[in-house]
């Protein structure tokens, strides 16, 4: 869907205009909201409690932040590759964006903008449903000796990648 007037739109089904509320049970519904925004598909989607907003990603290489509450939306375009996957603290205060070009970028939800990013790391495994996320962050641990973040290299590849996050570079790899 392109880029439409927000929150207030309806969606449709079979020429008919969907409820915006939705039985689930006896006397329990849920409201229903359809936000556009994206010109290609969404490839990442999260909810952050603390700030009551949405952050999702795509093709455009653009973090589209919904403000729930109010409908209102920010953008953070130009990320340098199409955005794969998104997480977000509790308190909606920080997100965590993985773009295809192998970049890993952090995100100030305050000042909407760019905070600090990694590169130059191997993809573990290809970014295809939800669950791979959760695999991959699963598989990163702190080397207690040289204080690297350690992971799992590219998929098949048998190695671990120790980066050095204090001078910002990849320190070497480990053939396992």
């Amino acid at each position: 869907a392109g880029a439409g007037a927000g929150a207030g739109d309806a969606e449709e089904h079979d020429g008919e205009a969907a409820p915006r509320v939705r039985a689930v049970g006896p006397g329990v519904t849920i409201p229903r909201q359809t936000l556009h925004w994206h010109a290609t598909a969404v490839r990442c989607l999260t909810f952050s409690g603390g700030a009551g907003s949405l952050v999702s990603g795509g093709d455009e290489a653009t973090l589209v932040t919904w403000q729930l509450a109010t409908g209102s939306r920010g953008f953070l375009p130009r990320l340098g590759s199409s955005i794969r996957g998104v997480a977000s603290a509790p308190d909606g205060t920080l997100s965590v964006v993985v773009t295809a070009d192998n970049a890993v970028r952090a995100v100030s939800a305050a000042e909407n903008k760019e905070l600090w990013s990694l590169r130059g790391l191997g993809i573990a495994s290809p970014w295809t449903p939800a669950s791979t996320l959760t695999a991959a962050a699963s598989t990163l641990t702190v080397d207690p000796r040289t204080h690297a973040l350690v992971l799992t290299g590219p998929h098949a590849s048998g190695a671990l990648q120790f980066f050095d996050h204090a001078r910002d570079r990849h320190h070497f790899d480990l053939q396992v």
